[in-house]
């Protein structure tokens, strides 16, 4: 019978204090060799050292990542953008030629042998002007408001003055000669029109 004093310690066993003599293996050392022994304590120093650079690493890399990924959805909002203002104003073209049948609709209204149409007649034609204007109304085309307002030279090409007694009127659109038009609030072809001038 044996005691237990006779008992015999397992041979992997390792004493605490025998820890700080272990030899570590640094298979990627930074110095360059392919291996290399430390003591234990160095060997935590290292790596806390490759973990702090890998920490770093992963951090340039996600920032990287992350401006990447504004700059593709501030590039995408932009063609977005650009495609809705090409849809918007593609059909700019298109208008002008029906704003000279417009122009020929107004010269029609203006002259004297238009009260001297037949009513019936003329109801309709009134009609279909009206119906060609809602039409451009929905495609957001909109009549620039020209007479009795302050000259703007972004809606207004004025072709004349007219001498103006009032100073109120200094500035003012005193008669429109041609309509003009805009288009998503942008001006496509701005109002001939003549200016009150005060004379001093």
């Amino acid at each position: 019978m044996t005691s237990k004093k006779d008992k015999k310690e397992p041979e992997n066993k390792v004493e605490k204090e025998e820890l700080d003599d272990i030899i570590v293996e640094d298979i990627n050392g930074d110095d360059g060799t392919d291996a290399q022994t430390v003591s234990g304590e160095g060997a935590v120093k290292r790596l806390r050292e490759r973990l702090k650079k890998c920490e770093q690493d992963k951090k340039e890399y996600l920032d990287g990542w992350q401006r990447a990924k504004a700059d593709l959805i501030n590039a995408r909002k932009e063609d977005e953008k650009k495609m809705n203002e090409f849809r918007k104003f593609s059909n700019a073209m298109l208008l002008e030629d029906i704003m000279q049948t417009m122009d020929s609709f107004d010269r029609a209204f203006a002259g004297e042998s238009w009260e001297k149409v037949d009513k019936v007649w003329r109801d309709g034609i009134i009609f279909l002007y009206n119906q060609l204007l809602a039409t451009l109304k929905s495609y957001g085309v909109e009549m620039v408001e020209s007479t009795g307002k302050k000259f703007f030279t972004a809606e207004h090409e004025a072709v004349g003055e007219v001498d103006v007694e009032d100073e109120k009127q200094d500035g003012i659109v005193i008669e429109e000669l041609r309509k003009g038009y805009k288009i998503h609030n942008k001006i496509i072809r701005p109002a001939q029109v003549r200016v009150g001038v005060k004379k001093f």
